[in-house]
């Protein structure tokens, strides 16, 4: 009876650990959403400004760079919500292709690359260290 409550217990923590994952992914997903709600606003007031200055024969374009600082903002805000998703999820890009896959993966699964071996021979690399120090 003991081991039956100790397997409960461990599928019971393990649920939780995918529930809270989920949460994160999902509060962290609704941060990004509003980001690009605010992307496509900023988009919209840079056509504004450039369909002004057009309209109006202006050549002052302080206004546009203004709007494009702030997109640019925008966008490394996204980028960063997007790799501390990925992060929550345990994904990664893969650098052949370029894929999200499971960081726990050996290969990619988009282009077949081997993602372990860097770290494998970092590891060859330190188990013949020690070796030979023997």
């Amino acid at each position: 009876m003991a081991e039956f409550f100790e397997t409960f217990k461990d599928i019971a923590a393990a649920a939780m650990k995918k529930a809270d994952t989920a949460c994160r992914a999902a509060k962290l997903t609704l941060s990004k959403a509003a980001l690009n709600r605010l992307l496509e606003n900023q988009y919209i007031e840079l056509g504004k400004t450039v369909y002004n200055m057009c309209k109006s024969g202006s050549e002052d374009s302080r206004e546009i760079v203004s709007v494009t600082v702030q997109i640019d903002g925008t966008r490394k805000r996204i980028a960063a919500l997007d790799r501390r998703i990925d992060d929550v999820l345990g994904l990664v890009k893969c650098p052949g292709c370029g894929s999200v896959i499971k960081m726990k993966n050996a290969y990619c699964s988009g282009c077949g690359k081997r993602l372990a071996a860097e770290q494998e021979d970092i590891e060859a690399n330190e188990n013949e260290t020690v070796i030979s120090r023997e």
